[in-house]
């Protein structure tokens, strides 16, 4: 082989080498991205968690509590804080907000197998929500299956106003409208875990606390009976098993909510929620929207994934109570 030839032969290698890693970095754009086990190893590393889980971009934050001392243990933010319903924001919770809805009508009364009529559809503040079908469905199954026009029934049930002074146990600021159980009005992630909380303590309210020992969310008495407590693990378990939740459940035997809002509609992004609890820790996992100002900076469109919370919500807090289970045995 001449001088020459050798040279064109190396600038062609040297370009397919160019062209080749160019093409692996355009893959790895869209990828989920894929990190490194960190050098502590620590099984509860939330933010690791988050990032090898949610793809996109997409802001999350993620809470623990200890359900016996309602002590705050960990939380971590990934995007904006300002974003967030963690550390002073709020967002829409969907479906979770049926946890009040089903408290409320369990404590005046109603049991797990009653049956109800339920509509296809009800229009709530210009809102349509619909069942999958319309028919008999027992309490419990609306609650396993998130069927939205049941809920609307049961808050129909309930004491005008209970559902709101109920909320105002764990500093959520509701109307008294049956688009509660839609989730629409925003709450925080501590709020949501005091709720959470309160299930796991036989209906009696902690003062959830932060690090530094400061209180974020008040104690205020005895929410509802235990009796009412009881049913709801238990109701709330079976969305874990058999509903909407099952991404969550696990050997420590969870019982939660998903919830998902439609809350930037002209982009179709929805904020995510699950929120649930094992024996000893409340776990709420929150995966959001991108602003709509980041989307318009963008030169070209860009995919953004619709999120449920039964979807990375779900996985993530099955991670995190995995974490937690990991770094009591280590």
């Amino acid at each position: 082989m001449t001088a020459r030839s050798r040279v064109v032969l190396l600038v062609l290698m040297g370009t397919l080498t160019a062209l080749s890693v160019g093409c692996l970095s355009d893959r790895q754009e869209d990828a989920p991205q894929v990190l490194e086990p960190s050098e502590s190893s620590d099984p509860l590393d939330l933010e690791r968690i988050v990032r090898s889980t949610v793809t996109h971009g997409l802001p999350a934050a993620v809470l623990v509590v200890e359900n016996a001392s309602g002590s705050i243990v960990d939380s971590v933010i990934v995007g904006e804080p300002e974003w967030s319903p963690l550390n002073g924001g709020t967002r829409s919770a969907g479906s979770v907000m049926k946890v009040l809805v089903l408290a409320a009508a369990i404590e005046t009364g109603t049991s797990p197998g009653e049956t109800l009529d339920v509509p296809r559809c009800f229009v709530l503040q210009e809102q349509t929500t619909c069942a999958p079908a319309a028919g008999r469905y027992t309490v419990a199954e609306a609650t396993t299956s998130s069927i939205n026009p049941a809920f609307v029934l049961l808050y129909g049930r309930v004491p005008r106003g209970m559902v709101v002074e109920h909320g105002a146990f764990f500093d959520m600021d509701l109307e008294d409208t049956p688009t509660v159980i839609l989730g629409v009005h925003p709450v925080s992630m501590e709020s949501i875990a005091a709720l959470f909380v309160a299930i796991a303590n036989d209906g009696v309210t902690k003062t959830i606390t932060d690090q530094d020992g400061l209180s974020v969310v008040p104690a205020n008495g005895r929410y509802v009976s235990r009796e009412t407590a009881g049913t709801l693990r238990s109701l709330l378990r079976s969305v874990v098993t058999e509903g909407t939740g099952v991404a969550a459940d696990g050997p420590d035997e969870p019982y939660g909510k998903t919830g998902t809002a439609k809350t930037l509609a002209a982009s179709g992004q929805t904020d995510a929620w699950f929120a649930g609890s094992t024996e000893t820790h409340t776990i709420v996992v929150w995966v959001g929207p991108l602003p709509l100002e980041e989307l318009s900076a963008d030169e070209t469109p860009r995919f953004v994934p619709v999120v449920s919370g039964g979807g990375w919500p779900a996985e993530i807090f099955r991670s995190v109570a995995d974490g937690i289970k990991a770094s009591v045995s280590s």
